[in-house]
């Protein structure tokens, strides 16, 4: 064989090398910008200090402030002495309170769920949500995790890889590392559903560990106490137009809000919501959380004390 023969085979199984160590990012969904943004950096911080003892990752879910994430990241969270603060978009944005919701049961379910005022994710620029996948993965199927790393001031990193095995249908190894301060953020597959979290345990000697993956149907219970649904049966590589939007359409609310200085004069018409004069609009952003908000009236005002008495209709 002549030497050019043998340097140009030379660059053909560095390339295949370099192909299968990274895979096939054209075949896998692009994250966009909007998307990414949904990945959230938590903290838990000691209120006497104010220093943040831990970080960890998570994602939103939608748009009524929901976040799921890792059960190693908040499950030894102390309410009495800490709070939980969730950061979008970078290092040094605003961050928010959240509060934690519920966690799953079961040894080998690590995650938890976290919700924060929806006003105050549209604040942070968040309305763009993945779709979830409740499906079991494959192995040698490709993947894709996001997550912030647990030093302060470092950069989202996107890491991607190769399932590798099943543990008892449970936890799922993969080829990728995971740099400490990833647990609980989103894993992708090619649709660019959200089908687990990111577990990996952190270790002080060593600033990266092997990412493994807990799936999403294994959170079903904390997924059905919000308004998101999880998909379990679709095709991963089914074409990119065959794909659900990536923008999911959140429940409406439809509600009626009486107004008036005595609630006894409300009586007569159906309503929901009871408010005094001038309170129609805290009450609306109480519901809406931040949504949108369409409204029409019911009927006729009518008169009485101070302000008189009317009758809305509110979707959000």
């Amino acid at each position: 064989m002549s030497r050019s023969l043998r340097g140009w085979c030379s660059m053909v199984r560095c390339l295949i090398a370099i192909i299968c160590m990274f895979g096939f990012p054209a075949l896998m969904h692009a994250q966009s910008e909007n998307e990414i943004r949904a990945v959230a950096r938590i903290s838990i911080v000691v209120t006497a200090t104010d220093q943040a003892r831990k970080y960890g990752s998570g994602f939103a879910i939608g748009r009524d402030g929901f976040i799921l994430t890792a059960r190693q990241v908040v499950g030894d969270f102390e309410p009495a002495r800490e709070l939980i603060y969730v950061q979008f978009g970078s290092p040094n944005a605003p961050r928010y309170r959240a509060e934690l919701s519920d966690c799953s049961s079961g040894e080998t379910t690590d995650a938890c769920l976290l919700q924060m005022s929806g006003s105050d994710l549209a604040s942070a620029g968040v309305n763009t949500f993945s779709p979830l996948g409740c499906r079991s993965l494959s192995v040698f199927e490709s993947i894709v995790a996001a997550g912030w790393p647990g030093l302060e001031g470092n950069e989202l990193d996107r890491v991607q890889g190769d399932v590798t095995s099943i543990l008892d249908n449970s936890l799922y190894r993969t080829t990728a590392l995971a740099s400490n301060g990833m647990s609980g953020g989103p894993v992708f597959d090619r649709s660019g559903r959200i089908v687990g979290l990111v577990k990996s345990e952190p270790n002080a000697n060593e600033p990266f560990t092997r990412l493994m993956i807990t799936p999403m149907f294994r959170v079903q219970a904390l997924i059905r106490a919000t308004p998101q649904t999880c998909e379990t049966n679709y095709d991963p590589n089914a074409p990119s137009s065959a794909q659900p939007q990536v923008v999911l359409p959140q429940p409406a609310m439809t509600f009626v809000i009486c107004e008036g200085q005595n609630e006894v004069r409300c009586g007569p018409y159906p309503y929901d919501y009871y408010v005094g004069c001038y309170q129609v609009d805290s009450k609306i952003a109480e519901l809406c959380r931040g949504r949108p908000a369409q409204r029409s009236s019911v009927r006729p005002s009518e008169g009485g004390n101070r302000c008189g008495y009317g009758w809305v209709r509110v979707s959000c």
